[in-house]
């Protein structure tokens, strides 16, 4: 009666409690009824608000389900997919899962975390998880999939893939830019491992089963918020900590070596050996020589509580990192919660008779209920299990410490969404950190989505995004670093500038065409970047061109006056449907390239107005050109000579033709690649836009409008 009740009432919130209690039970359902979930998820109770066993929810939905070491049986059930807004899936180590795996997780859109490991599923390799479109790791490895991988099924964005010790017979379209897989013990290794070295051996991503984990030999089952603790195999509610250390890939997971950590941690905040526990750990990333470890803080005993006081002292030797950890370092406090004893809120008890009032019921009690208790998180994300960040994700003091505190002697660049450091890593590896405003309006959430989407775009003309840190209000960006700087410099700046030859300058303008064409046509959404100009193009230590900035207009796309400073930054790129409307789309972005292609023939900057007044305005001047047919008049003096006059013609009318005034008139990138590379003919530019007509676009008449940044489909 309960269940029927709550379908079939309205309330948004019993609509949202209904959808979770219903997905979670017919998966309890379809793992044999599972003893220890049996307990735990119960109907009349709310998963996010009771903290069901395994389960995490941020703003009311179930965002992750942990699930590993459960003894759960039975095979994959499609209600897995009515976890629309599910991100971290982790089903390891339960030898009892068998069957294909459920093609409903390709409906999970949001899903970048999968361990699905030391398990028995089998059936071919299950290429819907490769369709994924923000899937950053995927670890199958332990299994009996069959049959071949395709690296041609993924387009976009890259994903670590563990397949270890699986029966996979074969590889095609390998190596891929989008995918890093790793096939050990698979027989398309075993006869032929050196035709594959980058796949049969590990290298990157430590997979999941190289992990140390806590023994627990306890069977308790706790109440919510309380954990077992490992030595009573009592009920605590102890102080639970995230946090980093230094540690050397010789030392692996020794169980000597957990309790030297356990004591040294002991020792300096003066607490007992005894109540401080270690439940797992695992390195992020070989290279970075860093463990993750969730730290577990017990009180004196079962009845006993944390004092806030208590909590406060710990709290502030992590952070301010006061005690001697020798052999440990660098470490940190990642995030960390206290785990307190539940109020009485009552409980959802009884069959309540009649449909209509046990909605009404339910719904009064998931409104007194108090909220959950918040999570006291550096970082300033809603999880605290280290498993659901994404793995793109920085700590907010490593990048801090690597710019040397913001050290204006790091500054390399202010843009118009903010400044830019040179960072060194403790690896030796450099980065440059940007920091965004402090008041972007974007949540938490919305953000690492973005840093999802933008960090999934690999091309060799995009500037990397390695990661993000968060702290508090304070956002960073960590991309990678890029030796010559900006396109602007090596043109115009009289003392960095470089001398470009023309076969460079061809190059870069193929390379940044063929850049923004990923952005706009091979990433899960048509990306417009908004902010195309000769600053925004990076050239590497080739002189290959390499895009910045990207996806940065829509993380500040909330703030108006950010967008006007925006736009007058950079008159004479942008497009007049952009200045007099705001409206950003690829073809935005298609007029900005025509711009900077034009000086790069040049050399000249699209204003100047210390020039004729008939040559101030690059674009004005070059219609005049093309009008009295005198387009090589344009190309740069300095390389005029020696450059190929029908590649010049050629980038020339390109440039017009994206400079159009109307936006149908203009190609799409993908057209440009196929123009600059010779594999199509340049149409005739037929006419000069009107809007030259009417002299410089005055940026005191701008409108824009910052809702219209958005992306383009």
């Amino acid at each position: 009666m309960q269940i029927i009740g709550c379908c079939l009432t309205e309330g948004w919130q019993v609509q949202f409690f209904c959808k979770r209690v219903t997905a979670l039970h017919e998966l309890r359902e379809a793992w044999n009824a599972t003893l220890g979930l049996a307990q735990n998820w119960t109907w009349g109770s709310d998963p996010c608000w009771n903290h069901w066993e395994g389960v995490s929810c941020f703003e009311e939905t179930v965002v992750s389900l942990r699930l590993d070491v459960r003894g759960l049986v039975g095979a994959f059930s499609p209600s897995i997919g009515k976890l629309k807004n599910l991100q971290y899936l982790n089903l390891a180590n339960n030898p009892g899962l068998t069957g294909p795996i459920s093609e409903e997780i390709g409906q999970l859109s949001r899903l970048y975390a999968l361990d699905l490991s030391h398990n028995n599923f089998g059936g071919p390799f299950p290429e819907f998880l490769l369709k994924l479109p923000v899937i950053k790791r995927l670890n199958l490895s332990f299994n009996q999939l069959t049959g071949v991988l395709d690296g041609g099924v993924r387009t976009f964005g890259h994903v670590n893939i563990f397949l270890i010790k699986n029966n996979i017979s074969a590889v095609v379209n390998l190596p891929s830019p989008f995918i890093n897989p790793e096939l050990r013990g698979n027989p398309v290794c075993e006869d032929q491992s050196s035709h594959f070295p980058d796949i049969c051996s590990y290298s990157g991503i430590i997979p999941k089963e190289i992990l140390w984990q806590q023994k627990m030999s306890c069977s308790t089952v706790c109440d919510q918020n309380s954990v077992v603790h490992p030595g009573t195999c009592a009920c605590y509610y102890p102080y639970i900590c995230n946090m980093y250390f230094g540690w050397s890939p010789s030392y692996g997971f020794d169980e000597t070596r957990i309790d030297n950590l356990r004591r040294a941690l002991a020792s300096g905040l003066k607490i007992s050996f005894e109540n401080l526990w270690i439940e797992n750990a695992t390195y992020w990333n070989i290279s970075e020589r860093q463990l993750l470890a969730k730290v577990i803080f017990y009180p004196a005993s079962p009845s006993r509580l944390w004092d806030r006081s208590q909590v406060n002292d710990i709290k502030s030797k992590l952070i301010g990192k006061t005690i001697r950890l020798e052999g440990y370092d660098p470490y940190g406090l990642i995030a960390s919660t206290l785990q307190t004893a539940p109020s009485n809120t009552g409980t959802f008890g009884g069959v309540v008779a009649i449909v209509a009032l046990s909605g009404v019921v339910l719904c009064i009690n998931l409104r007194r209920r108090p909220r959950p208790p918040r999570i006291d998180n550096a970082l300033g994300i809603f999880d605290l299990d280290l498993e659901h960040y994404p793995s793109c994700l920085f700590l907010y003091d490593e990048l801090r410490v690597s710019t040397r505190n913001f050290n204006r002697g790091n500054k390399i660049g202010e843009g118009t969404f903010g400044a830019v450091y040179k960072g060194t890593m403790v690896d030796g590896s450099e980065v440059a950190v940007k920091e965004l405003p402090p008041n972007i309006k974007q949540g938490n959430q919305e953000f690492l989505n973005e840093v999802q989407l933008i960090s999934g775009l690999q091309h060799k003309n995009l500037v990397k995004l390695r990661g993000c840190a968060i702290s508090g209000k304070n956002r960073l960006l960590a991309f990678e670093y890029v030796e010559n700087r900006s396109l602007h410099q090596a043109l115009f700046d009289p003392v960095k500038a470089l001398l470009l030859e023309w076969p460079i300058r061809y190059n870069i303008a193929l390379g940044m065409a063929k850049g923004l064409a990923c952005l706009h046509s091979q990433s899960p959404e048509r990306l417009a970047h908004g902010d195309i100009k000769a600053n925004n193009i990076l050239l590497d230590r080739h002189l290959e061109p390499k895009i910045a900035d990207f996806g940065l207009a829509r993380m500040c796309q909330n703030n108006e006056r950010r967008v006007v400073v925006h736009i007058e930054g950079k008159r004479g790129y942008i497009a007049p449907e952009y200045a007099l409307h705001g409206q950003l789309t690829p073809m935005t972005d298609v007029f900005s390239f025509g711009i900077v292609a034009l000086e790069l023939v040049s050399g000249r900057q699209r204003m100047n107005p210390e020039l004729p007044a008939e040559e101030q305005y690059l674009l004005s001047y070059v219609w005049n050109l093309h009008e009295q047919r005198r387009l090589m008049d344009l190309v740069d003096p300095k390389i005029r000579n020696e450059c190929d006059e029908e590649q010049a013609l050629v980038l020339i009318k390109v440039a017009l033709l994206c400079s159009q005034g109307e936006a149908s008139s203009r190609p799409e990138m993908a057209q440009v690649v196929s123009l600059l590379s010779g594999d199509a003919g340049v149409p005739d530019v037929l006419h000069r836009p009107v809007f030259l007509g009417l002299g410089v676009i005055d940026p005191n008449k701008l409108r824009p409008r910052p809702s219209s940044l958005t992306t383009w489909r």
